[in-house]
């Protein structure tokens, strides 16, 4: 469901990796890494997860680095995240990367907006195809390789500098 409240104010704040903002309080544990479950994901034609699912409810989102939303909504009606993100937003960097937020409970972004790295775009949910509340976060390469065993994807904990 997309919130149509203004994005809550930010205080300014400074990115601690070259490319892409902690999105989440780092004391929340990451419950599936990207690779992880490789026999499982299978069946979906992967190599293993697609992301990372950090242990969080009802939370807020923030975007990983500046960039313009490219799609928020239901992943049914949008191709690159499908029918099991459930609630969720897409967005497009400057250097071409895409980050995705899947299982959202709530969303403060519509297509076209403009964010910062660190403003909050959204509360953790459990929407989808999901066995509980958690903050599944992923990052499309550039440029998209969707035969790359992962859908496109790629591991986002190198580029959030962990």
């Amino acid at each position: 469901m997309v919130n149509s409240q203004q994005l809550p104010a930010q205080e300014p704040l400074e990115p601690t990796a070259s490319l892409l903002w902690p999105l989440w309080d780092l004391s929340a544990p990451i419950v599936q890494g990207f690779g992880d479950n490789a026999e499982f994901y299978k069946r979906f034609g992967q190599n293993g997860h697609n992301g990372i699912d950090i242990a969080v409810a009802m939370q807020p989102v923030k975007a990983m680095s500046d960039g313009v939303i490219r799609f928020a909504g239901n992943g049914a009606e949008e191709p690159l995240m499908g029918n099991a993100a459930g609630e969720c937003i897409l967005l497009v960097h400057p250097d071409g990367l895409q980050s995705g937020y899947a299982h959202l409970h709530s969303i403060f972004v519509e297509a076209g907006n403009t964010v910062k790295a660190g403003d909050v775009i959204a509360i953790s949910g459990n929407t989808g195809a999901t066995t509980g509340y958690h903050l599944h976060a992923e990052v499309l390469g550039y440029p998209l390789d969707l035969k790359n065993g992962y859908f496109g994807r790629i591991d986002p904990l190198p580029l959030l500098g962990m």
